[in-house]
């Protein structure tokens, strides 16, 4: 990432879906749309988990010396417990307000 290129020995990464996410099958009747979104959703989170997979095994190198030209890099994961939202298209107030509770409540739950 950028801020490791520029220096970074701590980060603290904001995750918008849980780890545990769920891929769920096209369901009969799924659109081309939906069935899209679906997989950009699947690609996401598979990528982000392999960015954190890597950045665990290169500390981890760092930590064994195989790696003297890296440095190690402190992190915190913040995610949500559950899936906030199914639809990221869907903007209604209501719904945008009940995910910023659930993330304050969360928070809160963090910092005691």
């Amino acid at each position: 990432p950028i801020s490791i290129d520029m220096g970074a020995t701590h980060l603290d990464i904001v995750m918008t879906f849980p780890k545990d996410f769920p891929h769920h099958a096209p369901k009969k009747g799924w659109r081309t749309p939906a069935v899209a979104l679906q997989a950009l959703k699947i690609m996401m989170h598979e990528v982000v988990e392999n960015d954190l997979a890597m950045l665990q095994t290169v500390n981890e190198l760092v930590d064994a010396g195989c790696r003297q030209h890296q440095r190690k890099i402190t992190y915190r994961v913040f995610r949500p417990e559950a899936i906030l939202i199914h639809n990221s298209l869907n903007f209604d107030p209501k719904e945008t307000s009940r995910m910023r509770e659930i993330g304050r409540a969360q928070y809160r739950s963090l910092i005691g």
